[in-house]
């Protein structure tokens, strides 16, 4: 059964400020959406009185331009039946075009245009427009039309011409041309409104979005148009439709759309973002940013009161219940300031369980010092016990002269020092109640002593992870061990050139399991070693017994390491905790310790 993690919020949201702010926040809720719409709502307000301020100061600027092209259609329709009327009378009709440039004052050229290309003009000029693009543009489409040309026929530089048609009928009786130089065009635009209420900067586009102006004026222009914006989308809508973004250039402004020719010339007023100074935008952050500052200040009054009253008392009796907890006994301070009874209820009732588990644990302590020691003595004289036997026993092998009664006495002392190392090993730990099992493998991988043999040196190593079982496991692995490490002494070879080597290693598994492998070299059989005999098969029905013991999972056999062929002897089982004796059989063991 896979146990998944608890969760556990962070200290600041499980804390009593936090909840505490989150019921005010709830109960300020419906305050707060009141205040944010009202704000909202006067937010609006003062923007469409901003976008209308914005609209009329655009217009304005923009009124001399559009009186300009409006007075030049009326004088073009006024025009158009008197040229029409002397159209017949070329000289007469050339006549009245040029006096009528030279009483304008703003006109550079007049003429008239019939539908078969004949021409009056009011400069010297060619007198037919057949089959020109020209004529055939108007005739395409004849309407009024407002264009701008990059090179006039009089001046050469760029003007505004205006066509206007004539109609008798039904018919079409031909174009009257007039030309304005664009020049005078600027002008107006720069003239218009006083500084500091028109727009920075003012460009003129045509039906289709296209820039309005002489292509030599179009680059500076351009970089003064909305970015990422289709222009036909705001041209010929109902109103004056405002946008604000970023020009072409990359500055912030806002952008007015004005009709100069509806459906044919319309101006674009382009308003800086720090022209307008930004006054609206702080006024709108400030009116937005008053709800959440209530909010704060609201918030801010009831967490430091229920800080200094509740808070701050509790902290102080945590903060000794926890210096109680890990073992400070002395230097508790009272309470600070004027708390509440009940605080002080609470702290008076915390010092006297206090004193009362101080008392209880001092007796406590002292009786189980009292057994550590008496148990510790226990280990100490059984180890010593042992110890004797194993040195009677060594007295008694050097009194015998047969070699097979020598090797059972050698194996009996060897099985004796290997309980003796497990209750010296406990007497030493600083915890009666287990015991660190890898420093009792090692001790029993170095036991039996190195030796050389055959004119080399036997390599020992151990790997071996940091693991504590309980004596009930203990003694069985180390029984275990002996006789495992003994029977490598007897039967390890020399692999090749190299020295015989005989390896422990001790490691966790997965869970609570353990592993244990005994390897030694196999090879030439290792000549005059004590331990080389013929064999029995005590040793590994001690073996089998002992992995049984600890419900092991046994397998042994040949194998080939990196450093040679071998003979390994592997079991792994599962850590048990310790059950008293007396325990019943559902009691739950606790997991024993372990350091990895």
């Amino acid at each position: 059964m896979i146990r998944l993690k608890s969760f556990r919020l962070p200290r600041f949201i499980d804390g009593l400020g936090f909840r505490l702010a989150i019921l005010l926040s709830v109960a300020l809720l419906p305050l707060g959406v009141i205040s944010v719409a009202q704000t909202l709502r006067v937010l609006a307000d003062a923007r469409l009185t901003s976008d209308t301020a914005l609209i009329g100061l655009t217009a304005d600027a923009v009124a001399g331009q559009r009186a300009l092209m409006e007075g030049a259609l009326g004088s073009a329709r006024a025009l158009a039946p008197l040229l029409s009327e002397t159209f017949d009378r070329p000289a007469e009709c050339s006549a009245l075009a040029a006096e009528f440039v030279r009483n304008s004052g703003l006109f550079a050229f007049a003429g008239f245009m019939t539908p078969d290309g004949s021409a009056c003009l009011s400069e010297d000029g060619p007198t037919s427009f057949a089959d020109t693009p020209v004529l055939e543009r108007r005739l395409e489409n004849p309407r009024t039309m407002v264009e701008v040309v990059e090179a006039g026929a009089v001046t050469g530089l760029p003007v505004l011409t205006i066509t206007e048609p004539l109609w008798r009928q039904g018919i079409l009786r031909g174009f009257v041309v007039l030309s304005v130089p664009f020049g005078a065009v600027e002008i107006v635009g720069r003239r218009t409104g006083p500084q500091g209420r028109r727009p920075a900067a003012i460009q003129l586009v045509d039906s289709r979005g296209a820039l309005f102006m002489p292509l030599a004026m179009q680059d500076a222009a351009a970089a003064q148009l909305p970015a990422d914006v289709v222009l036909t989308d705001y041209l010929g809508v109902q109103g004056q439709p405002i946008l604000r973004g970023a020009t072409r250039g990359g500055t912030r402004a806002t952008f007015v759309f004005a009709p100069v020719i509806p459906g044919q010339v319309y101006a674009i007023g382009v308003w800086p973002q720090d022209m307008l100074g930004g006054a609206w935008e702080r006024g709108s952050v400030l009116a937005l940013l008053f709800p959440f500052l209530m909010w704060f200040v609201s918030l801010s009054v009831a967490f430091f009161a229920v800080h200094r009253l509740v808070i701050r008392y509790v902290t102080h009796v945590n903060g000794e219940m926890r210096r109680f907890a890990i073992g400070q006994r002395e230097g508790f301070t009272p309470l600070p300031g004027r708390p509440p009874v009940e605080f002080r209820q609470l702290y008076s009732t915390f010092n006297k369980l206090r004193r009362i588990v101080t008392r209880d644990e001092a007796r406590i302590s002292a009786a189980l010092n009292e057994k550590t020691v008496l148990l510790k003595e226990v280990h100490h004289r059984v180890k010593n016990n042992l110890q004797l036997i194993a040195s009677i026993l060594s007295m008694q092998m050097r009194k015998v002269d047969e070699p097979e009664l020598r090797r059972v006495l050698k194996s009996v002392q060897d099985r004796v020092m290997s309980l003796a190392t497990i209750h010296r090993i406990l007497y030493q730990s600083e915890r009666v109640a287990d015991v660190r099992a890898d420093r009792l493998l090692q001790e029993i991988l170095h036991q039996p002593g190195s030796f050389a043999a055959d004119g080399a040196q036997i390599r020992l190593a151990a790997d071996v992870d940091p693991i504590r079982l309980y004596p009930d496991q203990v003694v069985p692995l180390a029984l275990l061990a002996t006789e495992a490490v003994t029977n490598a002494y007897k039967f390890m070879g020399r692999p090749g050139q190299d020295d015989p080597w005989i390896r422990i290693r001790f490691k966790s598994e997965a869970g609570a399991r353990v592993r244990l492998e005994i390897s030694n070299s196999t090879g030439t059989p290792i000549a005059d070693t004590a331990y080389k005999t013929d064999g029995t098969s005590l040793g590994g029905h001690l073996i089998t017994a002992f992995a049984r013991q600890l419900n092991a999972e046994f397998e042994e056999g040949h194998v080939l390491t990196s450093a040679g062929p071998g003979y390994r002897l592997s079991l792994s089982f599962e850590a048990q905790g310790f059950v008293p004796p007396d325990a019943p059989e559902d009691w739950d063991a606790p997991e024993p310790t372990r350091n990895h």
